[in-house]
């Protein structure tokens, strides 16, 4: 007989091994992907995040990072639809927007649905 690989010592190994609090350890400060943040008033956006505005109550300034780092990313989508009517306001907290010293409006739908933004090292690049 395997003395190493029996059923009973695979699960034996497995169920010590492979805990819930190991693999909660693992993920401990990731935000879950594919997930937002919904945001009806104004807020300080922070890197690796995500959020859903909605504008429906007036508009929404969410202010960026005051000191981001090369490959900082912080995505956007319009919650109700609304930016037309209530625009999104994105505070550049001192960095350039687009390589613009003055805060970025939103007043569409982003592009696909989403606004990302990502810090290049010098300014916060939108796609």
């Amino acid at each position: 007989t395997n003395l190493y690989y029996t059923d009973a010592r695979a699960d034996a190994r497995i169920n010590t091994v492979v805990t819930k609090a190991f693999v909660n350890a693992l993920y401990a400060g990731d935000a879950a992907q594919n997930s937002f943040e919904i945001q009806t008033s104004d807020f300080n956006a922070q890197n690796s995040k995500r959020y859903m505005v909605d504008t429906t109550g007036g508009v929404v300034t969410a202010t960026l990072p005051g000191s981001p780092t090369a490959g900082n990313t912080i995505e956007f989508t319009n919650g109700a639809e609304n930016f037309a009517t209530n625009n999104l306001i994105i505070g550049r907290n001192g960095n350039n927007i687009d390589g613009s010293a003055s805060d970025l409006t939103v007043s569409a739908n982003p592009t696909g649905g989403m606004l990302t933004l990502i810090y290049d090292g010098a300014t916060w690049r939108s796609r």
